[in-house]
């Protein structure tokens, strides 16, 4: 066992096992999204109890961001990814640019000149290329 598995046991009995069980739907939700990167689209069924399930589709686009904006709130702290990341979205302009969709100017004025070098590596490691980064308002 290496360290790192040693520390996240350490962590784990120290969670109720409410906190353990949401650790692992989140790893479990960012390995099934990294995999589900993979292709175009594809359908994510969700169910909060046995008489409340509904498909939606998702595109790669929003997917990757999804993914993107878990990577970043461990890079950031808990308030300023709620003031300026919670309400984005993501969306693809032809094969090499994607488009971070902002709620407001300030927001969009703010993430693109604080955090756009954070936001490129983060999108070029998740699909291991370059890609450009466009800032737009939500229409």
């Amino acid at each position: 066992m290496n360290l790192l598995e040693r520390h996240l046991i350490l962590l784990m009995k120290q969670m109720s096992t409410e906190e353990q069980q949401d650790l692992c739907i989140q790893a479990g939700l960012m390995i099934y999204m990294k995999e589900a990167l993979k292709r175009e689209k594809f359908k994510i069924n969700i169910s909060e109890d046995s008489k409340s399930k509904f498909e939606r589709e998702v595109n790669k686009a929003e997917m990757l961001w999804m993914y993107a904006l878990e990577e970043i709130k461990l890079n950031i702290s808990p308030t300023e990814f709620e003031a300026w990341f919670l309400t984005t979205k993501g969306k693809f302009e032809g094969d090499e640019t994607i488009v971070i969709l902002c709620r407001t100017s300030p927001q969009k004025e703010w993430i693109s000149r604080r955090y756009d070098s954070l936001i490129k590596l983060t999108v070029s490691t998740i699909i291991g290329d370059k890609v450009n980064i466009k800032y737009e308002l939500i229409q």
